[in-house]
């Protein structure tokens, strides 16, 4: 992940309500995410703050595209529109380290949300109590059911913007593979508005995750100029050929020191974000080394890893990704129930996506 942008750190979609909030800094911190978008060639929306406009003049999702709506709430003229990311600017730490409630007051946003707080470290200020301040932060439920899994520290003013960004869990998105069975490249084929790999990636994006990592392989260039609009790292696998395991190995070695990974595929474009969520839940809540989900008794994908058990996913070679794993730990296991079965089809051909 390219943590120069702030867009990125702060996991921002394309189509995303962004509502920034709180502790003085959140009309820089919108500006900046602003002019980086805006270089990229994807000028946001404003409905309040800077060059804002009421809210009801916002187009819906389905007419304003993939453009970004950025909201600076104090500023904004009447009811926000429904966030898809909240950005609680929360301030310096107190000088001792101890955060206090620096949430404390957030009124409670739509299920589904992601929150992600920002300490901000004006000219450098506070960088050495920061980190823990920011820990204190992870794992809070919030009002309306939001759980912060990251944070991101910042300096608005500088010209690397992005000083760390601390979570519990990452996700890694395997695309590496030929898609044979169907014919080509499946990820790009269209669906649904978007591509099966921009669906697909929808779940873990949403969860609020630290990062989320996409390991690429037979159509690398096709994949990593689409996924140039996505907070997302791109790992580029040559090794794919081999198989899956050869993809997760990679992905592995891009993320940096996670508590828990989640192997996606990128060939499911109906999983919803509560599932994953529910995953790093059922992690926190257990520190289990492995969290799957179940539907009628049969395991499913995606799959959580705690972090002691990399070294061993390292170590896979063939097709088989991280099946083997999940066996040796089966006894320890945790299990997440589910009842709806569709959430959890890939995709082998056209067929699958009716």
């Amino acid at each position: 992940m390219a943590e120069d942008r702030l867009w990125r750190a702060l996991g921002i979609c394309p189509g995303d309500v962004v509502v920034f909030t709180g502790g003085g800094e959140e009309a820089a911190l919108a500006r900046r995410v602003a002019e980086e978008l805006a270089a990229e060639g994807r000028p946001p929306v404003w409905a309040g703050g800077p060059a804002g406009r009421p809210p009801a003049q916002v187009a819906p999702p389905e007419q304003r595209g993939d453009r970004v709506v950025l909201v600076v709430e104090e500023a904004g003229q009447g009811a926000t529109p429904v966030p898809d990311l909240v950005v609680p600017v929360v301030g310096q730490p107190a000088p001792e380290g101890c955060p206090g409630d620096l949430l404390q007051g957030l009124r409670a946003f739509p299920p589904g949300a992601r929150v992600v707080p920002v300490l901000t470290l004006a000219g450098g200020s506070g960088a050495e109590t920061a980190p823990a301040a920011a820990r204190a932060l992870l794992g809070r439920e919030l009002p309306g059911g939001a759980r912060v899994g990251r944070v991101v520290l910042a300096d608005p003013r500088a010209s690397t913007p992005v000083q760390g960004v601390l979570g519990e869990a990452a996700a890694l998105v395997l695309a590496g593979g030929a898609g044979r069975r169907f014919g080509g490249n499946k990820l790009l084929y269209p669906w649904a508005g978007s591509t099966v790999l921009e669906a697909s990636l929808r779940a873990p994006l949403r969860a609020g995750l630290k990062e989320v990592a996409v390991v690429t392989g037979a159509y690398h260039q096709e994949l990593a100029s689409l996924l140039a609009r996505y907070p997302v790292r791109v790992v580029p696998n040559p090794e794919w050929p081999e198989g899956m395991a050869s993809s997760l190995r990679a992905g592995i070695r891009a993320l940096e020191t996670p508590g828990a990974v989640v192997v996606c595929l990128g060939d499911m474009p109906f999983l919803p974000p509560v599932v994953v969520t529910e995953l790093v839940r059922a992690w926190a809540r257990t520190r289990a080394p492995v969290v799957a989900p179940v539907v009628g008794g049969v395991r499913r994908n995606p799959v959580l890893f705690d972090r002691s058990l990399l070294p061993l996913l390292l170590q896979v070679r063939g097709d088989e990704g991280g099946r083997s794993v999940v066996q040796r730990y089966r006894e320890a296991m945790v299990q997440v129930p589910f009842s709806e079965e569709a959430w959890f089809r890939d995709v082998d051909g056209p067929a699958d996506l009716g």
